[in-house]
């Protein structure tokens, strides 16, 4: 099969997913093109403020700058003729170029990433999108995106090619390690635990002017996780700010796993997470401990950092529990099959 795959648009995080499934297909014998969008969005912002400043009098807008980038897909989608579209997350890519992909007739594949938080507005996606299929990595999500088109789970994966264990330097080693944007019920449990005698480095992107900045690239985070003797994990509820207030989502409407889970797992790193998702048993079994409340974590923390073989023995067990998790599984058991069933 020929695929026209189109990245996100952003350097962290959901990249993984399109790096993750890019290997997959392509391992599996399909002919796959890559648009990395965050490359065409650098290049023209760079190219724009170097005209700009050449030609102060030159004015350009948000928008400009992401038709201008979008459009190369396009381009690109008429030099491959691919015989589908795979577009992952989706909302950076501009409203227009989804229009133009259905003027060529080209089937359209979303892979959402941003469920429960921003299912509103990822249904407003599918509808620009038309989209023929759609896979969402929420599960309690599927109902209600299946208003909008035909919706699939899929869960989160690993890469075992990226992340896997290795040696690291002191520079990434600690005794804990958190990497993920500090939304208010993270920075409520993570503050008020008494962090002395313990190396714990708690790091990640800051909301600043209502939006998120910053982050930490795949290959940086796969190194801390190796260093560190505890991963955690915790769930957000915040769905974002919306009228300058965070809104967080309703109890119970998300179910699935974040793509840490599985990416601390697969490096072989023992991870505590919080109680939030039910599918933490439904994947890792009792091999995960789980904390409520900043005073379970500490307990939790403590005790594991005391004792190296518990905490040895549990980590190996979180790894071989992950190890169906991957990628290429999830493209040979979900992804290819349903986009088989639609074309």
């Amino acid at each position: 099969m020929r695929i026209l795959m189109i990245y996100p648009g952003h350097g962290v995080s959901t990249i993984d997913v399109a790096k993750g499934y890019e290997a997959a297909l392509r391992e599996l014998g399909h002919e796959v093109f890559a648009y990395n969008y965050h490359n065409s969005l650098l290049f023209h912002r760079i190219a724009l403020d170097a005209w700009k400043n050449e030609n102060p009098a030159f004015e350009f807008s948000k928008a400009d700058w992401l038709r201008l980038s979008s459009d190369m897909a396009i381009i690109e989608a008429v030099r491959f003729v691919p015989q589908v579209v795979i577009v992952v997350c989706g909302f950076v890519l501009d409203r227009q170029t989804y229009q133009l992909f259905n003027n060529l007739r080209l089937p359209m594949v979303m892979i959402l990433t941003e469920s429960p938080y921003l299912d509103d507005e990822q249904a407003t996606l599918m509808q620009w999108a038309n989209a023929r299929l759609t896979f969402t990595n929420e599960q309690r999500s599927v109902p209600y995106l299946s208003d909008f088109g035909p919706t699939c789970y899929l869960p989160h994966s690993y890469d075992p090619a990226r992340h896997k264990p290795m040696r690291v330097n002191g520079e990434h080693q600690s005794d804990v390690f958190f990497c993920g944007t500090m939304y208010e019920e993270r920075s409520a449990i993570f503050d008020a635990v008494n962090w002395s005698g313990i190396d714990a480095r708690i790091v990640g992107p800051v909301i600043d002017d209502r939006e998120v900045k910053g982050g930490m690239v795949s290959e940086e985070l796969i190194k801390h996780y190796n260093g560190t003797k505890i991963a955690l994990n915790m769930h957000r509820t915040s769905m974002g700010v919306f009228d300058n207030r965070i809104k967080h989502i309703e109890d119970g409407a998300a179910w699935s796993l974040g793509p840490r889970a599985f990416e601390v797992a697969g490096c072989g790193v023992f991870q505590l997470c919080d109680d939030s998702r039910g599918e933490l048993q439904e994947v890792f079994g009792a091999t995960v401990p789980t904390f409520r409340n900043s005073l379970e974590l500490e307990l939790l923390v403590r005790g594991y950092l005391a004792d190296d073989a518990a905490r040895q023995e549990v980590a190996a067990l979180q790894h071989e529990r992950v190890a169906p998790c991957t990628f290429l599984n999830r493209a040979q058991e979900i992804l290819l099959p349903a986009i088989e069933e639609v074309l």
